[in-house]
């Protein structure tokens, strides 16, 4: 399998979700082996930082950051599971903020850009990360399973055990097509009194009830759902935006509990 790529730049404007500030990305084709690189054209044009473990600095609740040079860029995870999920080796992020626009809350607007764009193949083989043995992390009663298999699937059991919300359970396999229809779609949530929380410690700047599914009696405030369980398809979402940054593509069943 070949690495692939943008065949063209494709440019976003919009708000973040927790600072509330305008910004414009502009993503574009970049060379075998490259990876997602990440620049800030506002601070430091010539620097191009790669979205990887490494360079995590996610400093505050709810959203995964990178460093890149003397600043971050924040709540990359809808767009590193867009690249994720389509299969986009290679690719540049300019940015001239601290954070990726939230757009309408999911990976959609990303996914649907970039297949306008057009995926160009590229000579390099793929790199892929093959689970050999079972893995396992814990955290209180939250957990990750990555188990042995072929092909890449994620199965994630939503359990908030709050009456706003119910328990939430999904399966898929991740290809394209799959991630195109069944994950993008599916927008950032919280419960009422989590954005309550939110925004008296000054995150939530951006959300509105049109990004943000605010969770009560298992209805979204002011909006409608695009599937019974949006929910947990957009913590599956998160997840693979999340595992990207090992810079490879996985092979192994990945099964996630809260």
């Amino acid at each position: 399998m070949k690495q692939r790529t943008l065949k063209t730049h494709t440019v976003f404007e919009g708000a973040g979700l927790h600072t509330g500030r305008k910004v414009t990305v502009c993503v574009r084709p970049a060379a075998e082996n490259a990876g997602i690189l990440f620049c800030r054209v506002d601070l430091a044009p010539d620097l191009k930082v790669r979205a990887s473990i490494e360079n995590v600095r996610s400093d505050e609740m709810r959203q995964t950051a990178i460093a890149v040079g003397s600043g971050r860029v924040r709540t990359i995870e809808h767009l590193m599971a867009a690249f994720h999920g389509l299969g986009i080796d290679n690719a540049l992020v300019e940015i001239d903020g601290e954070e990726v626009p939230g757009m309408d809350g999911s990976a959609l607007e990303f996914t649907n850009a970039f297949l306008a764009a057009g995926l160009e193949e590229q000579a390099a083989e793929r790199k892929f990360l093959e689970i050999q043995e079972p893995l396992y992390v814990d955290q209180g009663d939250q957990s990750i399973v990555i188990l042995p298999s072929a092909s890449f699937s994620i199965s994630y059991m939503l359990s908030y055990r709050d009456e706003n919300l119910s328990d939430q359970y999904l399966t898929l396999p991740i290809l394209p097509e799959i991630f195109e229809r069944e994950l993008a779609p599916a927008r950032t949530f919280c419960l009422r009194k989590e954005a309550e929380l939110l925004l008296s410690q000054g995150l939530g700047k951006g959300a509105n009830p049109s990004n943000t599914l605010i969770f009560e009696k298992n209805q979204p405030l002011q909006n409608t759902l695009r599937f019974a369980n949006e929910a947990c398809r957009h913590k599956m979402t998160d997840i693979l935006g999340d595992l990207f940054l090992c810079g490879k593509f996985i092979r192994g069943h990945v099964i996630a509990s809260r």
